[in-house]
């Protein structure tokens, strides 16, 4: 379905950005995860 393959795609560019975010502010992803 498209809508799987939207969803996954939204899905990376969400942890992506999270990431890039994390980095930006120098946070432990860890920290997060808890």
């Amino acid at each position: 379905e498209n809508n799987d393959i939207t969803a996954a795609y939204a899905s990376v560019v969400v942890v992506n950005n999270l990431n890039q975010y994390l980095q930006n502010t120098g946070s432990a992803g860890i920290t997060w995860a808890s």
